[in-house]
């Protein structure tokens, strides 16, 4: 597979069903200069990149969401855009990774993680290192993700 062509803008779909949070991403992201598709959760996001034409790149999604978390969601995604970066974000993460498994799961997946809060500077860097170095799940070896933490996809 080859990747996607680079002679247009980087899209970025953002997905998160906390209206502030999602403005603050979808702001933040466009200032860097990312086209940005916004979706207040996954059968949402799913629509609005069915709709929009293009491939998108890179997946910003909350981990917990009403409808379907966000492992989920990128699984969907990625039948469509095999390329597709994820960035998982989350508040919740903590509880959540010790009774689940979520990081674990989320690096097995091929998704890169940022833990809220986090300010626009650590969505940007985060985002460029992501787009970088993230290789999705379906083309890494093992279908392990690059993203381990503490790696250059992993850093905050």
């Amino acid at each position: 597979m080859t990747e996607p062509p680079k002679d247009r803008p980087t899209t970025v779909l953002v997905a998160e069903d906390e209206e502030g949070t999602r403005k603050f991403l979808c702001a933040a992201l466009r200032a860097e200069g990312y086209t940005v598709l916004e979706a207040e959760n996954g059968g949402a996001a799913e629509r609005a990149a069915g709709r929009f034409g293009v491939p998108v790149d890179l997946l910003v999604t909350d981990y917990v969401m009403p409808d379907f978390d966000g492992h989920e969601l990128a699984r969907r995604l990625r039948e469509r855009f095999p390329h597709l970066k994820v960035l998982i974000v989350s508040g919740h993460i903590e509880e959540e990774s010790v009774q689940k498994g979520v990081l674990e799961e989320t690096f097995k997946r091929g998704a890169a993680f940022l833990q809220k809060p986090f300010d626009a500077e650590d969505l940007a860097r985060k985002v460029r290192a992501v787009l970088l170095t993230q290789r999705p799940a379906s083309t890494a070896p093992g279908g392990a993700g690059p993203s381990p933490p503490g790696g250059a996809a992993g850093e905050r």
